[in-house]
């Protein structure tokens, strides 16, 4: 059998939940708006869960970019 060779280069962003964060945020409060919209009220979780899940995955994002920029300084002396 061939093997397949893994390409040993870094992306930029290693860990994709922040960006799973922002999206299921983005979604829990698009459904929440839907059902405000439609039904007059939005459940409980819905109404808690889009904002923490939005916070979260923007403090993710905003710590990757500050660990990003504080390795290329550190390289770069």
């Amino acid at each position: 059998m061939e093997e397949i060779q893994k390409d040993n280069t870094e992306s930029p962003h290693k860990d994709n939940s922040a960006d799973a964060s922002l999206l299921a945020g983005g979604a829990l409060g698009a459904v929440a708006a839907g059902e405000l919209v439609l039904l007059g009220t939005a459940c409980p979780l819905c109404v808690v869960g889009a904002p923490l899940l939005l916070g979260y995955g923007a403090y993710k994002k905003y710590k990757e970019k500050k660990n990003m920029k504080s390795n290329k300084d550190s390289q770069e002396k």
